[in-house]
């Protein structure tokens, strides 16, 4: 077990230590790649229930280039209770994949994330046996408190060179505080294997040094236990040092507790590589395309916005509501400048730093409305300005793969609720995954490439998207139509659509044209018009299993 997996274990475990000893353990107040400090937002994302037709990887094997695009899951067990009408606990852990291309591209990356995944999962359970059959750990839960166990993974960094993302963990199972903390990891792509650090930095010592000056001066109000033995612990081994590759350079993070007291909260450290060449070994640099990196929410993210060697500090806060439970706007600040956009209302919303490989910088928005309706919302950060670029109605795609005793028909119950829901991040600036919301001969979300386009807004990468959910219609008569070529989507020969026939949405451009998948593998396209009428003949008239949402 290499040294990642058993801090992401032990994170999982020692809850249980501080519960026994009736003692309570450390919060993380979070932390960015590239250096925020505030606890990660729930990824609200878009999960549309359904298993998908198509899924991401069908746009990616139309391309020369096999991007590794990397699959998030968050996994859902929770415990509910009927004396108390409510939870007991809420278990939420995420893992982490490659898509079907990707996997076969990078084959020992994938078994890498496997065995991670494994591991975690093994965690997750554990943590929900002990709860499950620990009876006096029950009888701690009221209306007011239940136990919570989290664990969220964000992406830092994704080229030919290097894949790295942490973990953070943030745990209530009794106490006085919250436990958790942030765990780094940082793999080779074509190797698989975990990055160490002397393959990084030349010197330990000296690292340990640039970190201990930079400490000092961005910390200076932190209470250091002891520093200079703290650091002397992890130059000679005695601590595990821990730290990640990002675009930049490396970040170094302490945990609560760690070298300071639980109040100063997790404390990184960024070192470009352009900082000091000498200290690096030159097998891994900076990236050169564009890429991505989360923004925490009431809190910041730390880049370069301009390749000058200065850091950029960039912040997304939002105005809640709490009598009606929503957001009603959002400021997106740069330093010390800023933009307040107003009356957008919004039940839930994270946001990204969106940097491309020609130097451009826009922060991404994104949020969920009433009946899940998204809209992402799209910042220009240039010249050291802030400006609002527009808004689309789209989202990172996401499904739910599993669902057993939901939550709706758990609560109130002595029961187990276990939820498995897959989301796609955006990864790559030239090549990103949005889902939206379609009204095509039925309602669904349909799953397309974008491309970052002139004014910062997204621009899709061809006409048509794929379904995202399984809808089936049954021919009610005879309908004509077009085969398909499905590389080209290019329309061919007349066909017919027999009554009785079952096909099944496959792609659609949204405007006037679906491609259905036949029961013999084969691929018929169909013009509607308005979305209700095909020939002048309503859809109901046509179809059986037709669904419409209002």
């Amino acid at each position: 077990m290499n040294r990642k997996v058993l801090s992401l274990v032990l994170a999982c475990s020692l809850t249980f230590i501080t519960i026994l000893d009736g003692c309570g353990g450390t919060a993380s107040q979070g932390s960015s790649a590239a250096g925020s400090s505030a606890v990660a937002s729930s990824a609200a994302g878009s999960t549309a229930a359904g298993s998908s037709a198509a899924g991401p990887s069908a746009a990616a094997e139309n391309s020369t280039v096999v991007r590794i695009m990397p699959v998030i899951t968050t996994h859902k067990d929770n415990l509910y209770d009927k004396a108390t009408n409510g939870y007991v606990l809420e278990c939420s852990y995420d893992t982490i994949s490659l898509e079907d291309v990707s996997a076969k591209a990078y084959p020992k990356l994938n078994d890498a994330l496997k065995a991670l995944s494994e591991l975690t999962l093994k965690a997750q359970e554990e943590t929900v046996n002990v709860v499950k059959n620990d009876a006096d750990m029950r009888k701690l839960v009221t209306k007011d408190l239940h136990f919570s166990d989290e664990g969220t993974i964000q992406i830092c960094r994704i080229d030919e060179d290097v894949f790295s993302f942490f973990f953070i963990a943030a745990s209530y199972l009794g106490g006085a505080h919250p436990n958790g903390g942030i765990f780094y990891s940082t793999y080779d792509t074509k190797t698989g294997e975990e990055i160490q650090l002397a393959d990084v930095v030349k010197s330990k010592k000296d690292l340990i040094a640039r970190v201990k000056a930079k400490l000092k001066e961005s910390f200076p109000d932190a209470g250091f236990y002891d520093l200079d033995k703290s650091m002397k612990d992890y130059e000679e081994g005695n601590s595990e040092l821990n730290w990640i590759l990002t675009p930049a350079g490396i970040t170094v993070s302490f945990n609560p507790d760690d070298i300071a007291p639980y109040a100063a909260g997790v404390l990184p450290v960024a070192i470009r590589f352009d900082e000091d060449r000498e200290l690096f070994t030159g097998k891994y640099k900076e990236s050169t395309g564009g890429f991505v990196l989360p923004v925490f929410e009431a809190g910041t993210t730390i880049m370069d916005m301009d390749g000058s060697g200065k850091p950029s500090v960039v912040k997304v806060q939002c105005d809640y509501e709490e009598g009606n439970e929503h957001y009603t706007g959002l400021t997106v600040s740069c330093n010390n400048k800023s933009y307040k956009l107003d009356d957008n209302i919004f039940i839930s919303y994270y946001a990204k730093v969106v940097h491309t490989k020609d130097n451009r910088n826009y922060v991404y928005v994104f949020t969920t409305g009433y009946s899940d309706c998204e809209e992402l919302l799209v910042f220009d950060l240039k010249d050291g300005n802030v400006n609002y670029c527009g808004a689309v109605e789209a989202g990172e795609p996401g499904k739910m793969t599993a669902d057993e005793n939901g939550e709706g028909a758990a609560a109130g119950n002595d029961t187990e609720s276990k939820m498995t829901i897959e989301k796609y991040p955006i990864t790559d600036p030239d090549h990103i995954a949005l889902q939206s919301r379609v009204d095509a001969m039925s309602t669904y979300h349909i799953r397309q490439y974008y491309k970052i386009g002139d004014k910062g807004l997204p621009e899709a990468i061809g006409e048509f998207g794929d379904a995202v959910e399984t809808i089936t219609l049954t021919a009610k008569a005879d309908i004509p139509g077009k085969s398909v070529d499905i590389a080209k989507n290019e329309l061919k020969d007349d066909v017919t659509v027999k009554k009785g026939d079952k096909i099944t949405i496959y792609r659609t451009n949204g405007k006037d044209t679906v491609i259905f998948k036949t029961d013999d593998g084969k691929y018929v396209a169909l013009k509607y018009e308005s979305g209700s009428q095909i020939n002048g003949k309503p859809l109901e008239d046509l179809f059986e299993n037709l669904f419409f949402a209002g």
